[in-house]
């Protein structure tokens, strides 16, 4: 904006050497008519002002993680003169990232005309993602005037996580299975002669104490039957929605855990196993439980907890809750990190060998188990992205409206 200052400064001094070289009323008419643009450019620039109005609004209620979104800027100005220059601050980010990015954009008004750009992220993490209108900095047609219109619009965004693919029938759960009323799971085996779990054709190995004899002189080729694996009917998913780490690796890390809660929660349910869910409610400040039974619950718990900043709560006091609270025959852990913390904590769990724990390795770190963690399962799964991708551009449209 000097530059134009500078030249107008040019242009006045040349008109008052012509003034006083050329004495005429023509000279005077220019000069005056000069001197009075700057008060007609800031009379311009006031009134925009108050005839300005802008909003943020997003065009789908969710999204999943990976997919494109957009947010619509939408921008109006209801005077009679067009607004040529105008500069738009924006701000956003995500409540698992934490910082948040600015974004500058040029955009130019027609005379009562609404002006709307979309702008189009990549969900390249889950969480709660908002944008920010900051300021609108409207200028003069000469650019000599300038006002900075502050402005409180914000609009939020819920991406899901993804569900990843995971290898729970690899995992026994027999040491935690409830002797009363067990529940067998619907894809591996077990040793369990109480519920049989198929029966198929003779292979080598197969022991002679299971052969189906019956069955087997009917079709006349040697049929086995296979034992059922009991499995609890009663496990508690807990999330560690703690921030471990800084910037993209702690987010990327959250994200991996959440997407790992979402898998085994549809595993569970697609094998009709109750279970239920433990997580740190931060308006609350305390810890809450929720019964997991339809497919649409574990979408609301990972929404519910989504819409909360990640907390530094102490993973002693969740421990605790578990210990005077909740009774579960088989409780899995999901952190964003196995630290030393937590493996000096879960042993004292009087139930820790009923733990399973689920937790996130970047690139750099080994799947080896981490020394003091072997009183319980543990089941590395690598971070599903190294790194954060916001790719964002703005796509213009007009539209007018009287």
């Amino acid at each position: 904006m000097l530059i134009p200052k500078i030249l107008y400064a040019v242009l006045l001094c040349i008109l008052v050497i012509f003034w006083i070289l050329y004495r005429g009323t023509l000279s005077l008419q220019l000069f005056i008519l000069a001197a009075a643009v700057p008060f007609v450019m800031l009379g311009i620039v006031l009134m925009q002002r108050f005839l300005l109005d802008a909003a943020v609004r997003r065009s789908s209620a969710e999204v999943r993680k990976g997919d494109t979104f957009q947010w619509i800027l939408q921008l109006r100005n209801r005077s009679l003169i067009p607004v040529s220059n105008a500069e738009v601050q924006l701000e956003y980010g995500s409540n698992l990232e934490g910082a948040a990015h600015r974004m500058k954009l040029g955009v130019s008004l027609l005379s009562l005309n609404t002006q709307k750009v979309k702008l189009t992220f990549h969900a390249g993490t889950c969480g709660m993602m908002e944008m920010r209108l900051c300021s609108v900095k409207i200028y003069d047609p000469l650019r000599l005037f300038s006002q900075t219109i502050r402005f409180r619009a914000s609009d939020t965004f819920l991406v899901m996580p993804e569900c990843m693919e995971l290898e729970l029938t690899e995992h026994q759960f027999s040491e935690a299975a409830e002797e009363d009323n067990p529940e067998y799971s619907k894809n591996k085996s077990g040793d369990d002669p109480s519920e049989v779990f198929e029966i198929h054709e003779y292979r080598s190995g197969d022991a002679v104490s299971r052969i189906h004899w019956k069955l087997s002189s009917k079709l006349d080729e040697l049929m086995v039957k296979a034992y059922s694996l009991p499995i609890p009917s009663n496990t508690l998913l807990m999330p560690d929605y703690r921030m471990v780490g800084n910037g993209a690796d702690g987010c990327a890390r959250l994200d991996t855990m959440l997407s790992a809660v979402y898998a085994v929660s549809n595993e569970f349910r697609s094998q009709s196993l109750s279970h239920s869910a433990l997580w740190y409610r931060n308006a609350q400040n305390a810890f809450a439980v929720c019964q997991l039974t339809e497919p649409e619950d574990t979408e609301e718990m990972l929404r519910q907890i989504l819409q909360n900043t990640p907390s530094d709560y102490d993973p002693e006091a969740m421990l605790d809750v578990i210990e005077q609270e909740v009774r579960a025959a088989r409780i899995i852990l999901f952190t964003p990190k196995l630290d030393d913390r937590l493996i000096a904590l879960l042993p004292q769990l009087s139930n820790h060998r009923a733990l399973t724990v689920f937790y996130v390795i970047s690139g750099g770190e080994s799947e080896e188990l981490p020394a003091g963690a072997e009183g319980y399962d543990c089941v590395p799964v690598r971070i599903l992205s190294e790194s954060l991708e916001d790719d964002s551009h703005p796509d213009r449209e007009g539209e007018d409206e009287c």
